[in-house]
């Protein structure tokens, strides 16, 4: 069984919009053809506040924001104070062919 991913369009995201005051999420799921979590978690990670409720062109602009958000953060600052310590402590890793002479360390 293969799983393949596409994001939700504009199109989907107003027809939940439309569709959220009278339906279900697994009747919403079921008329765009997506499974049931997909809608639960498109609703919980793009309604901006529970008072307003979904709103489907808030919901794009944020969805594509976070696209290029990183889902890890790094451990170490790259330009702090830290990040210097460290790599001024580590061993420095020469590299080439063990042909010819050279291994890694």
């Amino acid at each position: 069984m293969t799983h393949s991913y596409r994001h939700l369009s504009a199109e989907d995201r107003a027809a939940i919009m439309m569709m959220r005051a009278t339906h279900s999420i697994r009747a919403i799921a079921t008329h765009l053809g997506q499974v049931p979590s997909t809608v639960s978690q498109e609703l919980a990670r793009h309604t901006a506040a529970p008072i307003k409720g979904y709103d489907a062109s808030l919901a794009g602009y944020r969805a594509r924001l976070a696209r290029h958000w990183p889902r890890h953060r790094p451990k170490l600052h790259p330009y702090g104070e830290l990040f210097e310590v460290v790599g001024a402590g580590l061993p420095h890793h020469r590299t080439g062919n063990v042909r010819d002479g050279h291994r890694s360390i």
